[in-house]
């Protein structure tokens, strides 16, 4: 222990008087280290890691295909909803809802969230189901029967202080005062990040009979084994019956998309290609900080032919290095998780700005707003395994060059250096082994008091190899 700890004091002041080399290396790794880990948590986030719902695979967005305006994705009327729902079998059940904001009083400071109105079983068609209480019943979606309300994770436990009675409790939001009967799961965030509460769809008989009203978002669970195609082509019919029944309705259809691709949208080919970019950023600074280790090794040739001459043995010099590698590491990973906690951020909203993930109303659609960055959760959430991921890269580059620099420099030619030949070995070259062993035999006997020699003139030694 007490030489690990010289190790490290050596391999600080090292670092220290070499601050230049130190600084340019540390910041080389750690913009690598930093846009790897950014990059990998936003990629986690948005393709690789599933949907927090039953079988996500099996859902799908149905949007009105506008095509006297050109959108392919806008809302559509309750009527057409209706119309969607009888005339698609493949798909096992659907769900409306459309986006609601409200303010929050009688609770600590007044508070604007954000919420949705959905339909009784927009929750079954999600395949979620609250943490605490229960989903709504149909009779709620009466007007003047839907004063219930479930809340968020999040609003629950800073409204409510994550009490565990919170079931039953009022809620006032707006002019009028709600139920709390259910708080969903914390990874439960749709259709936006930012929603807080979820309120019946109470739709008054004049809004349910309206084929002009295009207000609502649909969502849809294929059947098991139905596939998207065929829901496409029901969903085509019914649009193309419609058109015929409603004459003005010309130039609307009927447009599903599969949940996963709407939420990353046209992210998912500019964040595999960012990152394999920023892989070969990783493999670029790895291998510069080689290039300066070598160098920087190429550099202390003396002082550890010095030390291997003064008996250091080869293992003791692998570990001084090591450990200044290691310093140097630590060093560039503490900065290079400050630059992925702010990158990461910065993806999220550049993600953001790419696609709407099945927003509530048209304008946040059309403006992109919320796209596959709700995916990517809170600023500078830096998943623990694309550090380790860098981690282990980075040492493998700083373990793989700092051995490579002791083993081509403890076997120097003491001699040889103190004469400013450089390093042993090579064609033409005097034997390394022997001159190796006359300079340890003079230093040696040099530093032995009763072996030191006589100034009477020259001495001569022979060495047999």
């Amino acid at each position: 222990m007490s030489t690990l700890w010289q190790d490290l004091r050596f391999a600080l002041r090292f670092l220290a008087k070499n601050a230049t080399f130190a600084a340019v290396a540390a910041l080389t790794l750690a913009l690598g280290i930093g846009a790897n880990s950014a990059i990998f948590t936003v990629v986690n986030a948005v393709l690789l890691k599933p949907l927090p719902y039953r079988e996500p695979d099996r859902l799908a967005t149905i949007w009105l295909d506008n095509r006297r305006l050109g959108l392919k994705e806008d809302l559509t009327s309750y009527p057409n909803f209706q119309d969607w729902k009888a005339g698609s079998p493949s798909f096992a059940s659907m769900a409306a809802f459309t986006d609601d904001r409200s303010t929050i009083s009688g609770i600590d400071e007044p508070e604007r969230v954000d919420g949705a109105l959905v339909e009784a079983n927009f929750f079954e068609v999600m395949g979620v189901a609250p943490q605490k209480g229960r989903v709504f019943s149909a009779a709620e979606e009466t007007p003047g029967q839907d004063a219930v309300v479930i809340i968020s994770d999040g609003l629950w436990r800073r409204r409510f202080g994550a009490a565990a009675d919170v079931v039953g409790k009022q809620l006032r939001l707006d002019s009028r005062t709600f139920t709390v009967v259910g708080v969903m799961p914390a990874e439960f965030r749709f259709p936006s990040k930012k929603c807080e509460t979820w309120l019946p769809l109470a739709l008054d008989p004049q809004s349910k009979a309206s084929r002009s009203g295009f207000f609502l978002s649909v969502v849809g669970r294929l059947k098991p084994g139905a596939r998207f195609e065929t829901a496409q082509a029901e969903l085509n019919a019914v649009a193309s019956r419609i058109e015929q029944q409603f004459p003005n309705l010309k130039g609307y259809g009927a447009y599903s998309v599969p949940l996963e691709k709407q939420l990353v949208g046209g992210v998912r080919l500019a964040l595999l290609v960012l990152a394999g970019a920023v892989a070969f950023v990783l493999l670029i600074a790895c291998t510069n900080v080689a290039g300066l280790f070598l160098a920087r090794a190429e550099s202390r040739e003396r002082e550890i032919a010095v030390r291997t001459a003064l008996g250091a043995g080869r293992g003791r010099l692998i570990r001084q290095l090591l450990t200044e590698s290691v310093v140097l590491a630590i060093g560039a990973g503490i900065v290079g998780l400050v630059f992925a906690y702010w990158a990461t951020g910065a993806l999220a909203h550049g993600v953001g700005g790419g696609r709407a993930r099945c927003p509530s109303d048209g304008r946040a659609r059309r403006t992109g707003a919320g796209a596959g960055g709700n995916r990517v959760g809170a600023r500078g959430r830096v998943r623990a395994h694309a550090l380790a991921f860098d981690a282990v890269v980075r040492r493998q580059q700083h373990r793989s060059s700092n051995l490579r620099g002791c083993r081509r420099y403890s076997r120097i030619d003491v001699s040889r250096r103190e004469l400013g030949s450089g390093v042993s070995g090579g064609e033409g070259r005097p034997d390394g082994g022997a001159s190796l062993r006359v300079g340890s035999a003079y230093l040696w006997l040099t530093r032995r008091p009763e072996c030191r020699l006589a100034d009477s003139g020259p001495v001569r030694m022979e060495v047999h190899s």
